[in-house]
């Protein structure tokens, strides 16, 4: 190192002021430079060395002390990104699970075939005409109905399924007042034949009815004159209604009805008043119950066999003016109502 001469403290204040201002990172080529600037061959006193030492060091420790702000900033700025990432990567998380569900939904809702603004309509019934016969598919018990029918009907037979569903009941008025028919078949899937199903059905002379029957409604083939013969099912549990009073019976006023082959287990109210021209039945011991005027004003009915256990109500056979021998057989009747 070259030899520097002592100055004093004025010149050094001096030159410092006249000095550019550089960074800590030029900070000793300064120093040299001052001592380049002189030119001296004299050496500093020990104390001035030591100051100078001191100052360097000082100097150092502030650049160390920059240096770990700048990193401390840095490794803060990093960490800013790298939560700034984390949230924007979560956001397109969200943003992708969102896509994804939308996607699921629409997904679903095309395989099913049914626009959201008819979701309404996915059940509903639907109509089919088959025949002369109009049926409804309920979609949300998976049964079809007979409601009614088109056109002049004469022979009619109820399918037992309809477009893969099963047909469990015949409505209420479903023939009422169809004088065209004639003929009517019922199948063993009909569990219900509904009120005033087929009253006023005047030129209806062949009816079937077969097992799997559970109800006949009120007045279901009232006055259907032409009936000649009839067959109740076994499987009959209901027959009219027990709180109507003594009218609207099931085949109430069939003023041609001679032959009753009568199974199940009731004889509902009414059930078969005014039937005029009929001359003989026979109540079978599954029969638990006789309503109330069931057999009334049935003029021309001579012979009743009753092996019935239950009750017969009153009225059963008021008005049977011809009736000449009655019958109870093995019966275990427990009750006869007034005028039975």
């Amino acid at each position: 190192m070259k030899k520097l001469m002592s100055i004093s403290v004025a010149a050094i204040i001096a030159l410092t002021m006249s000095m550019p201002t550089v960074s800590f990172a030029e900070e000793e080529t300064v120093v040299d430079t001052v001592y380049e600037i002189e030119g001296t061959e004299d050496i500093l006193s020990a104390d001035e060395m030591i100051e100078e030492t001191d100052n360097g060091d000082s100097i150092n420790n502030n650049l160390d002390t920059a240096d770990t702000e700048e990193t401390e900033s840095i490794s803060v700025s990093d960490e800013i990104t790298e939560n700034d990432a984390s949230s924007d990567n979560a956001d397109e998380s969200i943003d992708t699970a969102s896509n994804e569900n939308n996607t699921m939904e629409y997904e679903t809702i095309a395989d099913s075939d049914v626009l959201p603004e008819q979701a309404e309509d996915l059940y509903a019934n639907t109509e089919i005409i088959d025949g002369n016969v109009k049926y409804s598919i309920d979609k949300e018990d998976n049964n079809a109905y007979v409601t009614g029918y088109i056109d002049s009907p004469t022979d009619v037979t109820i399918k037992s399924t309809v477009d893969g569903y099963s047909v469990v009941q015949i409505n209420n008025n479903a023939f009422s007042d169809c004088i065209s028919l004639k003929s009517l078949y019922v199948p063993a899937s009909v569990k219900t034949i509904g009120t005033y199903a087929f009253k006023n059905c005047k030129a209806l002379n062949s009816l079937k009815l077969n097992e799997g029957l559970q109800k006949l409604g009120r007045g279901a083939f009232e006055d259907c004159i032409s009936l000649v013969s009839v067959n109740i099912p076994s499987t009959l549990t209901e027959a009219g209604s027990y709180d109507w009073g003594a009218t609207d019976g099931v085949f109430m006023g069939c003023t041609s009805l001679k032959t009753v082959d009568l199974k199940g287990y009731v004889v509902g109210t009414a059930m078969f008043r005014d039937c005029t021209s009929l001359e003989s039945i026979n109540i079978p011991s599954t029969v638990t119950y006789v309503g109330k005027s069931a057999f009334q004003d049935c003029e021309f009915l001579k012979k009743a066999v009753i092996n019935s256990s239950g009750t017969i109500d009153e009225n059963a056979f008021n008005g049977c003016i011809r009736m000449v021998s009655a019958e109870l057989g093995g019966s275990k009747v427990t009750e006869i109502g007034a005028g039975g």
